[in-house]
């Protein structure tokens, strides 16, 4: 759980920052940086693990083909 705060800590500075260096990034609030930083972790969340579960049949075939050679 500290971890997680951790990144959306990190998240929320990340964003903050680039809204001070791009242009077209404005924040409006401090609670409309909070929910984007919110939004960032859980498709973090949901999306890395999806991936991993989806390349895994890729790697073993990798792993497994690079064997015979």
């Amino acid at each position: 759980m500290r971890g997680l705060v951790v990144r959306w800590l990190v998240s929320a500075i990340a964003l903050y920052l680039t809204s001070l260096i791009v242009r077209g990034i404005e924040i409006q609030s401090v609670a409309a940086l909070v929910f984007a930083a919110v939004t960032i972790g859980v498709l973090n969340a949901v999306v890395v693990p999806l991936i991993l579960l989806l390349t895994a049949c890729r790697q073993i075939l990798t792993l497994a083909s690079s064997r015979w050679w």
